[in-house]
């Protein structure tokens, strides 16, 4: 009998279909963080009403900027630290005793400071401006005034507040003036010292 023909070849079987990846799980948004606004401090300036300052920035020959740039590094008030590099001023009427336009007395036509005065065993506080005319930038005797500020926290900020927002005097440094003056009123406290005998008692 003829020989039976040969079974034909199978096509190898075709790899499962692979599974649809899962879809990657949504992750929630974070939930944004609601940060209150500050609110804005109301001051209130008691007191009869007060005028503002006139700037005499536009009647003096020069301009703070320039004069700023002739000090900056020709100033015999500069005293630089030992340790820290920061370079300071003893320049009068400067805020925070750094060698800065920003805070610099002679350089600005408002300068502004918060000092201490002792007079004997008298001590008081005094707020420091430039004079309102312009003709006195000519006079360094007469360049700067001082008013008193009262040891009372509470009517010292008051009168501090009064002379420089309700003149409009350099508002933007009144938050450093009311530290340095806080500063200044604990520095009269004086600390009572308790002496202990170091004899047994018997």
């Amino acid at each position: 009998p003829p020989a039976a023909a040969p079974a034909p070849a199978r096509a190898p079987a075709a790899p499962p279909a692979a599974a649809p990846a899962p879809a990657p799980a949504q992750v929630p948004s974070a939930v944004k963080a609601v940060v209150p606004e500050p609110k804005p401090e109301k001051v209130v300036i008691e007191g009869p009403p007060v005028k503002a300052r006139k700037s005499i920035a536009a009647s003096v020959n020069l301009a703070p900027d320039l004069l700023w740039q002739c000090m900056r590094n020709n100033s015999s008030f500069v005293r630089k630290g030992a340790s820290t590099g920061r370079i300071f001023s003893a320049e009068p009427a400067n805020l925070m005793g750094l060698h800065s336009g920003q805070f610099s007395g002679l350089a600005s036509h408002e300068a502004i400071d918060v000092r201490p005065v002792k007079t004997g065993d008298r001590e008081k506080i005094e707020l420091v401006q430039s004079h309102a005319k312009a003709s006195r930038r000519r006079r360094p005797r007469s360049l700067l005034l001082s008013t008193g500020l009262e040891k009372c926290v509470k009517r010292g900020l008051k009168r501090l507040d009064r002379e420089m927002l309700g003149t409009q005097y350099r508002p933007g440094l009144r938050g450093l003036a009311r530290l340095k003056y806080l500063k200044v009123q604990r520095s009269f406290k004086k600390r009572k010292l308790s002496i202990k005998s170091r004899r047994l008692k018997k």
